[in-house]
């Protein structure tokens, strides 16, 4: 999806990205993944944001 945007909206989008780069899937796999582990068992009723603080609340 993100590829089928222009450049200047790119552009855009990585001005509020900390990184400078759009997250892999790779790295929403890794974040599936930890919530799927006994790692967050502690956790309850929590939002896990996975984009690099683009979007802080």
């Amino acid at each position: 999806m993100y590829e089928q945007l222009p450049q200047s909206r790119k552009d855009g989008v990585m001005r509020s990205v900390y990184s400078g780069r759009a997250c892999t899937p790779q790295e929403v796999a890794q974040a599936i993944l930890w919530l799927g582990s006994a790692s967050p068992e502690y956790m309850n009723g929590m939002t896990l944001d996975v984009n690099n603080g683009a979007y802080p609340r």
